[in-house]
């Protein structure tokens, strides 16, 4: 990483989930799509849903490259060492960092709880200071507990940035007050609702039913249900969005 004369610096979370009764009811879920139709689970499918979730990384570091401006450096954390997804994510963060003048500082790990995400983003600012220019969070608890780090050490809204992942509703709360500058946001609404329509599709018609899916879909090769980057800017435009679903704006 190229270091810089400001040496100011980004710090971020990641954590996974591990809660048991969600995993049994995804791998129940997976398994009876699989017993409709066969194709679900082939190689194809399954690199579409990496595809995914590249989009959503590339986007929230495009956020910060928009929001902190003339480099930095990064002071990554995460709830697990050894998990897949966790380090992948830090190689991939690392490699699209590569020739900017933003930086990794460290890595910290917060073992999945909220509390303890908090915790270490008062430390990091307690201890970089005026070197640090802003948190990325990568799943649902970091960014609120990122900010409400930023508020709760008398900063101003901004003046320490945050871009994350996920509307809950304390991004929500931090969004309106500003302390938030960005978050990734997934479409639930449209996951439930293709994924539903899917199923009734192979099952009526068989092998048709991927088929005519994708004369639907503009003969797409792949569902994106798609994602959000709200700002405070478009925050009412999200919203409002939310509204006319009739969905609530935050999850």
């Amino acid at each position: 990483m190229n270091r810089i004369a400001k040496d100011r610096g980004i710090t971020g979370s990641f954590i996974r989930s591990n809660e048991f009764g969600t995993f049994v009811a995804l791998l129940s879920l997976i398994g009876f799509t699989a017993f409709l139709n066969p194709n679900f689970m082939s190689l194809y499918n399954l690199q579409t849903l990496g595809q995914q979730w590249a989009i959503f990384g590339i986007l929230a570091i495009g956020g910060i490259f928009v929001i902190v401006v003339g480099g930095g450096a990064i002071d990554l954390s995460l709830g697990s060492l050894s998990a897949n997804n966790s380090l992948e994510r830090i190689r991939d963060f690392k490699d699209a960092l590569k020739g900017t003048q933003i930086k990794v500082l460290n890595i910290l790990n917060d073992e999945e709880a909220a509390a303890k995400a908090f915790s270490l983003a008062q430390s990091a600012i307690s201890t970089y200071g005026k070197k640090l220019s802003g948190f990325y969070g990568v799943y649902y608890e970091n960014g609120p507990a990122e900010a409400n780090a930023v508020k709760s050490a008398g900063l101003k809204p901004g003046q320490i940035k945050v871009v994350c992942f996920d509307m809950g509703p304390d991004t929500l709360k931090y969004l309106k007050e500003g302390y938030i500058q960005a978050s990734t946001v997934q479409k639930p609404y449209f996951m439930g609702y293709f994924g539903v329509v899917s199923i009734y599709m192979m099952k009526k018609m068989g092998k048709m039913g991927p088929k005519y899916l994708k004369m639907m879909l503009n003969n797409a090769d792949h569902i994106d249900t798609g994602i959000y980057l709200v700002t405070p800017k478009n925050l009412q435009d999200y919203m409002a969005q939310m509204k006319a679903l009739g969905v609530p704006p935050a999850y």
